[in-house]
Protein backbone atom coordinates (compact mmCIF):
# COMPACT_ATOMS: atom_id res chain seq x y z
CA UNK A 1 0.00 0.00 0.00
CA UNK A 2 1.47 3.22 -0.80
CA UNK A 3 1.35 5.40 1.96
CA UNK A 4 2.28 8.78 0.70
CA UNK A 5 0.78 11.07 -1.53
CA UNK A 6 3.62 12.99 -3.02
CA UNK A 7 4.29 12.10 -6.43
CA UNK A 8 7.77 11.40 -6.64
CA UNK A 9 7.03 8.41 -3.81
CA UNK A 10 4.27 7.33 -5.90
CA UNK A 11 5.94 5.43 -8.81
CA UNK A 12 9.19 4.11 -9.03
CA UNK A 13 9.95 2.42 -12.70
CA UNK A 14 12.80 -0.35 -13.30
CA UNK A 15 13.35 -1.49 -16.53
CA UNK A 16 16.17 -3.54 -18.68
CA UNK A 17 18.99 -0.74 -19.26
CA UNK A 18 21.76 -1.52 -21.90
CA UNK A 19 24.98 -2.06 -20.47
CA UNK A 20 26.50 1.29 -21.57
CA UNK A 21 23.62 2.86 -20.39
CA UNK A 22 24.02 1.90 -17.05
CA UNK A 23 27.80 2.29 -16.95
CA UNK A 24 27.31 6.09 -18.54
CA UNK A 25 24.55 6.96 -15.69
CA UNK A 26 26.60 5.47 -12.78
CA UNK A 27 30.01 7.37 -13.98
CA UNK A 28 31.86 4.28 -14.12
CA UNK A 29 34.83 3.33 -16.36
CA UNK A 30 35.70 -0.16 -17.29
CA UNK A 31 39.76 0.86 -15.94
CA UNK A 32 37.78 1.91 -12.63
CA UNK A 33 36.40 -1.73 -11.79
CA UNK A 34 38.13 -4.15 -9.36
CA UNK A 35 37.19 -7.93 -9.47
CA UNK A 36 35.43 -9.63 -7.98
CA UNK A 37 32.38 -7.81 -9.11
CA UNK A 38 28.63 -7.64 -7.85
CA UNK A 39 25.68 -6.25 -9.99
CA UNK A 40 22.67 -5.74 -7.29
CA UNK A 41 19.19 -6.15 -9.02
CA UNK A 42 20.84 -7.11 -12.46
CA UNK A 43 17.58 -7.92 -13.75
CA UNK A 44 18.06 -10.20 -17.12
CA UNK A 45 22.12 -9.93 -16.45
CA UNK A 46 23.00 -7.79 -19.43
CA UNK A 47 25.39 -5.63 -17.52
CA UNK A 48 26.96 -9.24 -15.92
CA UNK A 49 27.32 -10.75 -19.44
CA UNK A 50 29.00 -7.42 -20.55
CA UNK A 51 31.95 -7.51 -17.72
CA UNK A 52 32.37 -11.20 -18.26
CA UNK A 53 34.44 -10.21 -21.43
CA UNK A 54 36.66 -8.24 -19.61
CA UNK A 55 36.68 -9.50 -16.07
CA UNK A 56 36.89 -13.49 -14.47
CA UNK A 57 34.80 -12.76 -11.70
CA UNK A 58 31.59 -11.02 -11.87
CA UNK A 59 28.55 -11.75 -10.65
CA UNK A 60 24.47 -10.84 -10.44
CA UNK A 61 21.98 -10.78 -8.14
CA UNK A 62 17.59 -10.38 -8.64
CA UNK A 63 14.93 -12.33 -8.25
CA UNK A 64 13.75 -14.57 -10.34
CA UNK A 65 16.42 -15.32 -12.40
CA UNK A 66 17.11 -18.70 -14.04
CA UNK A 67 19.68 -19.77 -16.84
CA UNK A 68 21.68 -16.84 -16.98
CA UNK A 69 25.24 -17.22 -16.15
CA UNK A 70 27.12 -15.76 -13.08
CA UNK A 71 22.99 -14.53 -11.88
CA UNK A 72 22.18 -15.62 -8.78
CA UNK A 73 18.44 -16.09 -7.99
CA UNK A 74 18.22 -13.98 -4.27
CA UNK A 75 16.31 -11.49 -2.45
CA UNK A 76 18.66 -8.27 -2.03
CA UNK A 77 17.75 -8.02 1.66
CA UNK A 78 18.78 -11.90 2.05
CA UNK A 79 21.68 -12.13 0.54
CA UNK A 80 25.02 -13.01 2.00
CA UNK A 81 27.23 -10.54 1.22
CA UNK A 82 30.28 -11.93 2.80
CA UNK A 83 32.78 -9.80 4.71
CA UNK A 84 35.26 -8.02 2.40
CA UNK A 85 34.61 -10.12 -0.74
CA UNK A 86 34.04 -7.50 -3.56
CA UNK A 87 36.22 -5.19 -5.32
CA UNK A 88 33.17 -3.49 -6.91
CA UNK A 89 29.64 -2.90 -6.16
CA UNK A 90 26.74 -1.81 -8.70
CA UNK A 91 23.07 -0.97 -8.67
CA UNK A 92 22.04 0.66 -11.21
CA UNK A 93 18.12 2.15 -10.47
CA UNK A 94 17.61 -1.27 -8.46
CA UNK A 95 18.47 -1.57 -4.69
CA UNK A 96 18.58 2.40 -3.98
CA UNK A 97 15.93 3.00 -5.77
CA UNK A 98 13.47 0.84 -3.67
CA UNK A 99 15.17 1.60 -0.55
CA UNK A 100 14.20 5.48 -1.14
CA UNK A 101 10.64 4.11 -1.96
CA UNK A 102 10.13 2.37 1.07
CA UNK A 103 11.79 5.22 3.42
CA UNK A 104 9.53 7.72 1.28
CA UNK A 105 6.35 5.41 2.19
CA UNK A 106 7.53 5.53 5.81
CA UNK A 107 6.47 1.84 5.92
CA UNK A 108 9.18 0.03 8.16
CA UNK A 109 10.78 -1.61 5.22
CA UNK A 110 13.34 1.12 4.86
CA UNK A 111 14.78 -0.19 8.13
CA UNK A 112 15.79 -3.97 6.95
CA UNK A 113 17.19 -1.91 3.63
CA UNK A 114 19.20 0.44 6.25
CA UNK A 115 20.88 -2.47 7.69
CA UNK A 116 21.12 -4.71 4.40
CA UNK A 117 22.64 -0.97 3.02
CA UNK A 118 25.54 -1.33 5.63
CA UNK A 119 26.05 -5.03 5.03
CA UNK A 120 26.71 -4.55 1.47
CA UNK A 121 29.41 -1.46 2.70
CA UNK A 122 30.98 -3.99 4.91
CA UNK A 123 31.10 -6.64 2.26
CA UNK A 124 33.72 -4.33 0.06
CA UNK A 125 37.09 -5.15 0.33
CA UNK A 126 39.61 -2.19 1.36
CA UNK A 127 39.33 0.69 -1.56
CA UNK A 128 36.80 -1.16 -3.08
CA UNK A 129 33.88 0.90 -4.35
CA UNK A 130 30.30 0.95 -4.38
CA UNK A 131 28.74 2.86 -7.27
CA UNK A 132 25.12 3.40 -7.42
CA UNK A 133 22.03 5.92 -8.95
CA UNK A 134 19.92 7.15 -7.17
CA UNK A 135 21.82 8.47 -4.45
CA UNK A 136 20.48 8.09 -0.46
CA UNK A 137 21.67 10.76 1.32
CA UNK A 138 19.49 10.19 4.02
CA UNK A 139 21.87 7.46 4.60
CA UNK A 140 25.17 8.77 3.06
CA UNK A 141 25.62 11.38 5.59
CA UNK A 142 25.45 9.36 8.30
CA UNK A 143 28.14 6.94 7.37
CA UNK A 144 31.67 7.76 9.36
CA UNK A 145 34.30 9.59 7.51
CA UNK A 146 37.19 7.31 8.84
CA UNK A 147 35.55 4.13 7.07
CA UNK A 148 33.88 5.42 3.98
CA UNK A 149 34.58 8.04 1.07
CA UNK A 150 31.60 9.29 -0.47
CA UNK A 151 31.06 10.97 -3.66
CA UNK A 152 27.70 12.56 -5.11
CA UNK A 153 27.27 14.22 -8.10
CA UNK A 154 24.53 14.93 -10.44
CA UNK A 155 23.85 12.25 -13.07
CA UNK A 156 20.76 13.19 -14.99
CA UNK A 157 17.32 14.61 -14.75
CA UNK A 158 17.18 15.73 -11.04
CA UNK A 159 18.67 12.33 -10.37
CA UNK A 160 22.45 11.61 -8.35
CA UNK A 161 24.91 9.15 -8.56
CA UNK A 162 26.93 7.81 -5.61
CA UNK A 163 30.21 6.32 -5.31
CA UNK A 164 31.57 5.05 -1.77
CA UNK A 165 34.99 4.14 -1.46
CA UNK A 166 35.82 1.68 1.52
CA UNK A 167 38.86 3.27 3.55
Amino acid sequence: MNRNSNVMAKYYECAEYSPKFQLDVLGVGNNELIDPILDIGCGDGSLVKYFLTDHQRVFGIDRNQTNVKNVIDANWLNFDYGKEKWGTIISHMSFTNHFSYHYLQNDGVDISFAKTYMKILQSLIHEGTWYYVPSVPFIEDLLPEEKYTVFREYAAANVYRTKIVKN
